[in-house]
């Protein structure tokens, strides 16, 4: 036997002795669907029903071949002729975005067939589900029910098929924060969403690290579902440039460990869990649109005590089977509005989250409207703004200077005048061009939308 592997050895060597890397490079191209991406040179190996991580595979497979001739040296070679031979672009070879790799095949999330695995398409992963057109999941609808409100169910299930579109740029635009106090099955809704996907297709990197410019950071959304991540501090987001982007699918930059920075549209959907909503320097609209405020406001746990129990009862494969076909259900409708079922709970979260962050867009938009020829004097102006931050619970309003200079970037053609001598002989500055809406004429606030109990619960908290 000694003899004849040694023979065998011997193919992959000159008559001089020396190493030959295309050789044993050739045949282990040969023996394996290899291929090499081009834009970080990693070796990927086709397993059968994914492709993974292929340089110690192929080291394995030659310390076999070579056996007492093995050597660091001659693997280096080997590699580097197998990378040479094997690039690919990895968007040439990419996975259909309506193709879903699961434990069964490929499932068409539009059509609902179920093709083998290939190595025509390079995909580096699985997820969990095992596609039983028949399956149910009483269970996950049961935990929906008991921590969402009944309009809010349908988001809830939204949310599982939100996540299985991997289109970009986004047409949904939203990242998704569910809200509440403790004990309130937000940390359950994560897990069983990452249970869903599969934790390999999941990252978990917080928004505050994803908006400090870091690109080893964004690295880590690069092929992933959904990035995921509980709990988030209260403290200001100081740059929301990079959340926005991330939230569009808009290209972004960034760099993995020892290698180049490169770029790509990230399309896992962003899906956070917060008791407060964090602050923000960003008072644009565009800042506040990106976000789908989800309210958990039902005790479902004593908070502090956790049962891990919890999530493997409602996460059996059978049940993870329904939720797909849940999910299944309904995308189309979803995918052709291209937005979430609205609901009265999740207009008054945004609005409050908006209440929180900028209490001057709130007012501008509830109580003021454009008026060609209106006058309105800036110290009753300021002084009815300051009632209206007093009646929503804010201790401090912003300053006189910072309110007039949101008022002139929300009504642009408003413009400051002087007005005739009052009977003090002082002819007081007004803004021309704007107007209180009638029925804030004598009364602030009363536009804004009544707030559910579960909201005044949330508010009061």
């Amino acid at each position: 036997m000694l003899e004849t592997a040694s023979l065998v050895t011997l193919k992959y060597f000159d008559k001089d002795g020396r190493f030959i890397p295309k050789a044993l490079g050739d045949e282990l191209i040969q023996e394996n669907k290899v291929l090499t991406v081009n834009d970080t040179s990693e070796i990927f190996v086709f397993n059968g029903r994914f492709y993974e991580s292929g340089e110690k595979i192929l080291e394995t497979q030659s310390a076999t071949k070579l056996d007492h001739k093995f050597k660091k040296a001659s693997m280096a070679d080997t590699m580097a002729y197998i990378r040479a031979m094997t690039y690919r672009n990895r968007k040439d070879n990419a996975l259909p975005e309506n193709l879903l790799p699961i434990e069964n095949g490929l499932l068409d999330i539009h059509t609902r067939e179920i093709t083998p695995h290939t190595p025509d398409y390079f995909y580096t992963s699985l997820h969990p589900l095992h596609y039983d057109p028949e399956a149910k999941c009483p269970k996950i609808d049961a935990f929906l029910g008991q921590v969402l409100l009944p309009e809010d169910v349908q988001i809830g299930v939204e949310l599982f098929a939100y996540v299985l579109v991997r289109s970009v740029p986004n047409p949904f635009e939203k990242t998704v924060m569910l809200y509440g106090t403790g004990g309130n099955g937000k940390g359950t809704f994560l897990n069983l969403l990452t249970e869903f996907l599969g934790e390999q297709n999941v990252s978990s990197v917080p928004l505050h690290a994803l908006c400090s410019g870091n690109l080893f950071f964004s690295s880590q959304l690069y092929g992933k579902m959904a990035n995921v991540c509980a709990d988030l501090p209260p403290r200001a987001l100081l740059d929301s440039a990079e959340f926005k982007k991330i939230t569009t699918g808009d290209p972004i930059t960034a760099q993995s460990k020892f290698q180049e920075p490169f770029s790509f549209r990230p399309y896992a959907k962003m899906l956070y869990s917060a008791n407060q909503m964090p602050a923000t320097k960003d008072y644009s609209e565009a800042f506040f649109d990106r976000w789908l405020v989800l309210p958990f406001p039902n005790k479902w746990r004593v908070a502090g005590k956790k049962d891990s129990k919890k999530i493997k009862k409602i996460s059996s494969k059978e049940e993870l089977s329904g939720l797909l076909n849940k999910a299944l259900d309904v995308l189309p409708a979803l995918l052709e509005r291209a937005e979430f079922t609205t609901t009265a709970s999740t207009k008054n979260s945004r609005r409050e989250y908006l209440l929180r962050a900028d209490v001057c867009t709130i007012y501008l938009e509830e109580c003021l409207e454009p008026g060609p020829g209106s006058t309105i004097k800036k110290d009753d102006l300021y002084e009815k703004f300051v009632d209206f931050t007093e009646e929503q619970g804010e201790e401090k309003p912003p300053l006189r200077d910072v309110f007039f200079q949101r008022l002139r970037r929300a009504y642009p053609r408003a413009k400051a005048v002087r007005l005739a001598a009052d009977e003090n002989k002082k002819r007081p500055w007004a803004f021309e061009g704007v107007k209180l809406k009638e029925s804030d004429e004598n009364k602030t606030g009363e536009n804004k939308p009544p707030l559910s109990p579960a909201q005044k619960q949330l508010l009061d908290a």
